[in-house]
């Protein structure tokens, strides 16, 4: 659950969420602060654990009034969240505003309670007239449920609210009532801004003022404990803060390793192990000692560990979590919980996201495969390039085998259900050999790819395995097969859901004890299922939620079976962290050759954004979405690289979508004549050849059509000499002066292409027309192109590189 701060800014997002799909809707925020508000959002108490926007400019003055009679009240409990709209004016009005404030509270009413129930009864005696819209739940463990709630009502209180005002201006001209401008809104946001730009202070900016050295030593430590402490990531019983240069980590009511005043590690100890030790206390008997943030701490970890399991084992739950920094806490657990990293750090910083750009035949694709080698394993792309090809090849053959390196292209047909997800048809078989058609959500490359690098990678000894679905479903088909009477499942109920057979196509069929109808539970759909739900606890409607991610199914036997699934793998999942380590994550890579030829906005979609690397898991903002189709959460690990090519002359790096452009890294690749050196063909140095024609491009069009290097680097005699020009160059000069052969003429010269006769008699070929002379007309020359063979390409090469 969130803490207060973090609900005010996820609810802030959605408003603005909403506000940037339509800027006509606005709300209100906080206008000013007192000491200890300077970084809210919204009118509220961190105390009284609530908060409140409003969605009207409506002025109402009388002693005690907050300024907005109608309200989003917004409550956190220690329960989960929860909503209510306010109506509330009081009965004892002095002006005309209040009175008419007053009249359009009243005349809402029974609008209201004919949408929405009361949250109490309109109590009409009182000083206050107050009104309470109720929500469907009365609190909410699912925050995007809440959500979606607000949502609904608010559309319709909005709409008679707007309606109710309009009403009262038609009886007192000068009610001021009205939603909230878009000027009020940019001012009351300009404000905000400001506040917080003033008072508010970023995880990244401590990091980066401590700088990488001092924060490398205290994550590896913080780590180190919280593995050894074995704490869940979720654990109440500790706590994550930060300050203008501290970083906190508390249990209970301690501190125990912290950063502070960027100058020295404060760390908790059983015993004194220096003589100014500040003592706590209370029990048990432990001290804080400050170290230099110079001075080595690792002799220090053995009392730290020892002073914290003796605070950790008294404390239910830390009084200071309600203050506890979730994206703090994200960095220190890190992708993976409960587990020790073995130390892997790379000699390179290679960018997550990068793109090789430049004209036709310039190497981009032939480079990505050393750049993927280069990410994979952590060597130089200089020592590659030493290396035999046919060596590299064949690695970067095993690395795509083993899923470690996908090779796609964009083209205009690729859609985000391609690259993401999408809902795709799929044949199912019962276990009668019926066969029927059904709609799943597919993954799509990158989400594929994505699931791959998250898997966890246990070292045993010298042996490697992953801990997956497929490892459980496989041992439930083993101890089916190998079971000497019935095997048995357990229902949501307790009762006895019995395990029939496995079918030829690698699924089950299962059915309650006694009845006579069998259940097919399909290996593919199970599988979504345990995606979305590997905690069957906070499930709340099993029928409904199975229906949303795999559709129709009997929901008891998934549950039972998936049950099974979720248990094997938290059993074997504990048993393995408490003894091994787990290897840093292997790098992935993606390669999209031709990226620009794609609509890259809709290929990407809503992920464009987590592909930053600081939006990365354990990144100082590290984001999640919800995925439409599976409504799985999604989000892109640190270990997943995106190496994209891009063809100039087919689309301008300026016409890129700005969106991709900035959250890539871009080489540029142009022609490199220097790697013809010395390869000559009789007496031609096509090294020359290559540089004239690509002087002669850049004048007449632009750097961005140059023709690369890689079209005669293979060229070993005069007959291959030939075809690089007829079945690669002139094609692509084609393409470049699309009918216009007189400028290839200007590029290749007479050798490749010929001057066309004159036209005779053209006095002849035209129309006759009063004043003007057409029996000479200024005509355009005309060129044709020329095939060269072994037997003509030289002459020709002579006569491009004479010049006028």
């Amino acid at each position: 659950m969130l803490n207060y701060h973090d609900y005010e800014k996820k609810i802030f997002d959605w408003l603005m969420t909403k506000h940037n799909a339509d800027p006509n809707f606005t709300f209100t925020v906080r206008q000013s602060a007192g000491k200890g508000s300077e970084t809210d959002y919204f009118i509220g108490t961190i105390k009284s654990n609530y908060f409140a926007t409003s969605f009207w400019t409506l002025p109402v003055y009388f002693p005690g009034s907050s300024g907005d009679c109608i309200s989003l009240i917004l409550q956190l409990s220690n329960n989960g969240y929860s909503y209510y709209f306010e109506f509330n004016q009081t009965q004892d009005p002095k002006d005309g505003q209040n009175q008419s404030a007053l009249n359009l509270i009243k005349a809402l009413k029974d609008p209201l309670k004919k949408e929405f129930s009361f949250k109490r009864p309109v109590q009409e005696n009182n000083k206050m007239y107050t009104m309470q819209v109720a929500s469907p739940e009365k609190i909410y463990g699912d925050l995007e449920i809440m959500i979606s709630d607000i949502d609904i009502q608010l559309d319709k209180i909005l709409d008679l609210t707007d309606i109710a005002i309009e009403n009262e201006k038609k009886n007192n001209s000068a009610f001021k009532a009205h939603r909230v401008t878009t000027d009020e809104f940019e001012l009351l946001l300009d404000k905000l801004n400001n506040r917080l730009e003033k008072h508010g202070t970023t995880l990244s900016t401590i990091i980066a003022d401590f700088g990488n050295e001092v924060t490398d030593v205290y994550f590896n430590m913080l780590k180190r404990l919280l593995n050894d402490l074995e704490l869940d990531s979720n654990s109440e019983k500790i706590y994550f803060n930060y300050d203008k240069n501290k970083l906190i980590f508390g249990i209970g009511q301690r501190y125990v390793f912290n950063i502070e005043d960027g100058k020295f590690f404060r760390l908790i100890s059983k015993n004194k192990t220096l003589g100014d030790a500040e003592e706590f206390k209370t029990e048990p008997k432990a001290y804080l000692t400050n170290y230099p943030l110079s001075q080595d701490i690792d002799s220090k970890y053995d009392e730290l560990l020892l002073a914290a399991k003796e605070i950790l084992a008294i404390t239910n739950k830390s009084g200071y979590y309600k203050f506890d920094k979730k994206d703090f806490r994200t960095m220190a657990f890190g992708k993976i919980d409960n587990i020790g990293l073995v130390p892997q750090k790379s000699i390179i910083n290679y960018p997550k996201n990068q793109i090789l750009y430049g004209p036709p035949g310039t190497g981009k694709t032939y480079n990505t495969i050393n750049k993927a080698l280069s990410i994979i394993e952590d060597v130089d792309e200089a020592k590659l390039t030493a290396e035999n090809r046919s060596d590299i090849l064949a690695r970067f053959n095993e690395y795509k085998e083993k899923g470690q390196i996908v090779f796609t292209t964009f083209h205009q047909s690729m859609s985000y259900e391609d690259f993401i997800e999408g809902i795709k048809p799929d044949i199912e078989e019962d276990e009668h050999g019926n066969r029927s058609i059904i709609y799943e959500v597919k993954d799509g490359i990158f989400k594929g790819i994505v699931a791959e690098a998250n898997k966890l990678k246990i070292i045993d000894g010298s042996a490697e395995s992953d801990i997956t679905f497929e490892h459980a479903w496989n041992d439930l088909l083993d101890a089916v097969t190998n079971a000497t009477g019935k095997f048995v499942l357990k229902t949501l109920t307790s009762k006895i859901m019995v395990v029939n057979e496995i079918t030829a196509n690698g699924n089950i069929t299962v059915q309650p004890d006694g009845a006579s109808q069998p259940y097919v539970v399909s290996f593919s759909r199970l599988k979504k299922l345990h995606a979305v739900f590997s905690d069957l606890n906070k499930v709340n409607n099993i029928d409904k939620e199975f229906r949303s991610v795999i559709g129709g199914m009997n929901s008891t036997a998934y549950w039972s079976v998936l049950n099974y699934i979720n248990n094997w793998i938290d059993k074997h999942s504990t048993l393995n962290t408490k003894k091994a380590h787990f290897a840093n994550p292997e790098p992935y890579v993606l390669i999209i050759d031709e990226i620009n030829r794609g609509n890259v906005s809709a290929i990407f979609g809503e992920l464009i954004t987590l592909m930053e690397e600081s939006k990365r898991q354990g990144g100082v903002e590290a984001l999640e979405v919800t995925l439409p189709y599976s409504k799985e959460k999604f989000s892109v690990p640190n270990n997943v690289y995106i190496i994209g090519t891009m063809n100039t002359a087919d689309r301008s790096v300026e016409a890129l979508d700005t969106a991709l452009r900035r959250r890539f890294a871009f080489t540029e690749m142009m022609p490199k004549a220097e790697l013809l050196t010395g390869l000559n063909i009789e007496e031609i140095n096509l090294a020359d050849v290559l540089t004239t024609v690509n002087n002669r491009i850049k004048i007449l069009l632009d750097a961005d059509h140059q023709i690369g290097h890689s079209y005669l680097m293979a060229v070993e005699n005069l007959q291959q000499l030939a075809n690089a020009f007829n079945n690669c160059i002139l094609p692509l000069l084609q393409e470049y002066f699309y009918h216009d052969e007189e400028k290839i003429a200007m590029v290749l010269g007479s050798g490749f292409v010929q001057l066309e006769g004159d036209v005779e008699n053209v006095s002849t070929s035209f129309a006759h027309f009063d004043g003007v002379d057409f029996r000479y007309p200024a005509l355009k020359k005309k060129f044709s192109l020329t095939r060269v063979d072994e037997f003509t390409i030289l002459p020709a090469l002579k006569a491009l590189m004479t010049s006028v």
